[in-house]
C-alpha cells in the first residue's frame, strides 16, 4: 500500500528501530518496524496556540471561565 502510494519507506529490524527512535525501550519487544524517512512531526499544541497568539496580536481578547454573553457582564442580545 506504501508502495502504490509513491511513500518512501524501508522496514528495519528492531536495532534499527531503536536507533532511528532511541526512546523507545529496551523492554519493548520488537520484531521489526517500518521507517518512514520523509515523514515530519509537528507539536500540535503549538500548531493550536500560533493562531490565538496572532489573533491576539490583532487585538482579540480571550475569555475564559466565563458564562456566554458580553465580556463586561450583559447577556447576549441586550439589557
Amino acid at each position: 500500500m506504501l508502495r502504490d502510494a509513491g511513500v518512501a519507506f524501508r522496514q528495519i529490524n528492531a536495532d534499527e528501530v531503536r536507533q532511528v527512535e532511541p526512546a523507545i525501550s529496551r523492554d519493548t519487544g520488537l520484531l521489526d518496524g517500518v521507517h518512514l524517512p520523509d515523514d515530519e512531526v509537528a507539536n500540535c499544541r503549538q500548531f493550536a496556540l500560533l493562531p490565538k497568539e496572532q489573533a491576539r496580536l490583532l487585538g482579540a481578547e480571550w475569555w475564559q471561565r466565563t458564562r456566554p454573553g458580553q465580556p463586561d457582564g450583559r447577556k447576549a442580545g441586550g439589557n
